[in-house]
């Protein structure tokens, strides 16, 4: 467990130290978050339970694509795509929904589950830093202005993101998904109380 905490805090100093370039480049670029309309405590919530729950399940439980792990990351899409489908985002819907058919064909074909798992096992580093990215990409969504030199560095912006992703899924790999959740949770609480002192 003192590796676990080490870990932890060698990664906030890491990302928190990659933080300071795209923290500039947010203020030169203007960036602005989404508008929270949410009390304080519900924020909080949100990113210190809720956020780090839901983004392990679906970045770092496919890791291992288990049955069960597919079953739930089923159920997650589903969610999510009611989710989308209220808010109107119909880009991120139609990804969502492909990616939902996609786990249902694999769930349904035990030939393609065993193929898929021998893939993730025979090209698990590709597909870890895959999943790195993926991670850092959904946190572009959290920005309401975005101009054609913000696409431009988003990989930038995004950075702390990635990295952070790649100490998540080495926990999640090495001590399980629980742990990794945890350790997103820990991660989260410092921005979590950034982000409510300026509500």
């Amino acid at each position: 467990m003192t590796n676990f905490f080490s870990l932890l805090g060698y990664s906030l100093l890491i990302v928190l130290l990659i933080s300071t370039i795209p923290i500039l480049l947010k203020t030169f670029l203007n960036l602005r978050t989404e508008d929270i309309r949410l009390a304080p405590i519900y924020v909080c919530l949100s990113m210190i339970t809720i956020g780090p729950f839901m983004e392990e399940l679906i970045f770092r439980l496919i890791l291992k694509p288990t049955y069960s792990n597919l079953i739930c990351i089923f159920l997650l899409l589903s969610y999510f795509a009611f989710i989308l489908a209220r808010k109107h985002y119909t880009i991120t819907l139609l990804l969502v929904l492909l990616l939902a058919i996609f786990i249902v064909f694999i769930l349904c074909n035990k030939k393609i589950r065993w193929k898929v798992q021998y893939i993730f096992i025979k090209r698990f580093t590709p597909l870890f830093y895959l999943s790195c990215i993926s991670f850092g990409l959904i946190h572009l969504l959290n920005y309401s202005n975005f101009s054609t030199i913000s696409i431009i560095l988003s990989p930038i912006l995004i950075l702390p993101q990635i990295v952070a992703g790649a100490f998540m899924g080495f926990v999640r790999m090495k001590y399980g998904i629980f742990f990794s959740i945890l350790f997103h949770s820990l991660y989260n609480i410092i921005p979590a109380l950034l982000l409510i002192t300026q509500i």
